[in-house]
C-alpha cells in the first residue's frame, strides 16, 4: 500500500511539473571593469571577452521563474599579461588583469509582460564567481579565488525561445600569490584586484519539460 501511494505521488508530481522546466544555452560578448595594474609601462590590450553559459529555470507561474546558471568566461583571443622584473630582488610581478572566470548563480526572473511575441524581463542572480591564474610557479601551478557575486540582468524574450539581454557580474576578486619558481629561478608576485564583468547575451531554449 505504501509503495502504491508513493508511486501515485510520483506520477502526479511528474504530470504537474510538465512544461515547468526550461533549459537555455547561450553566449555573451563584453568585457571587464578592473583596477589598473601596478606595473609601470604596462597597458593591458586584451581582446573582446566571451562568455558561455547554461541555465535551467523552473516556472513557478507565468511571470516568476527560479533557476541555476553556470557561466565560464575569458578573452576571445589570449594575448598574455604584462610582467615586471626587478633584478635587485630577483622578483617578477605578474599582471592580475583579464583572468578567466567561472560563475555559479542562483537566479530569479520576473517577466514584465505576457505578450506572445516579445516579453521584457528582469533577472537577478546571486552566487559565486571564481578567477583563475594558471602559471604561478612550477610547484604551485594554478591559483584561484572565489567571491560572492551578484548578477543583475535585463532583457527580452522573443517568441518564448530566444533571450536577448545585458548581464553584469559584480563582486569578483582575482587571486593573490607570492612564491619562488624553481623553473625560472625567480620570486613571483601576483596581486589581487577587483573585477566586474558585463556582457551582451543571447540564449536559446533547447528543452522544455
Amino acid at each position: 500500500m505504501k509503495r502504491l501511494t508513493f508511486l501515485l505521488l510520483l506520477i502526479s508530481t511528474t504530470c504537474y511539473s510538465q512544461n515547468k522546466f526550461n533549459t537555455y544555452v547561450g553566449l555573451g560578448m563584453g568585457g571587464v571593469i578592473e583596477n589598473k595594474n601596478s606595473i609601470s609601462n604596462c597597458t593591458e590590450s586584451g581582446s573582446l571577452r566571451v562568455a558561455g553559459f547554461i541555465s535551467q529555470y523552473y516556472n513557478i507561474n507565468v511571470s516568476i521563474s527560479i533557476g541555476l546558471q553556470v557561466l565560464t568566461s575569458g578573452d576571445l583571443i589570449a594575448t598574455g599579461g604584462c610582467s615586471q622584473y626587478t633584478a635587485s630582488t630577483n622578483t617578477r610581478i605578474e599582471s592580475s588583469n583579464r583572468l578567466s572566470a567561472n560563475s555559479f548563480l542562483l537566479r530569479g526572473r520576473y517577466t514584465l509582460s505576457l505578450n506572445k511575441k516579445v516579453r521584457p524581463y528582469i533577472d537577478l542572480g546571486i552566487g559565486t564567481t571564481s578567477y583563475s591564474y594558471s602559471t604561478t610557479t612550477t610547484e604551485q601551478g594554478s591559483v584561484s579565488r572565489s567571491s560572492l557575486a551578484i548578477s543583475p540582468e535585463i532583457g527580452v524574450e522573443v517568441l518564448k525561445r530566444l533571450n536577448i539581454g545585458c548581464t553584469a557580474i559584480f563582486g569578483g576578486k582575482t587571486p593573490s600569490f607570492t612564491g619562488f619558481d624553481s623553473f625560472s629561478n625567480e620570486n613571483k608576485i601576483l596581486q589581487s584586484i577587483k573585477s566586474q564583468q558585463i556582457y551582451l547575451t543571447a540564449s536559446y531554449r533547447l528543452f522544455q519539460f
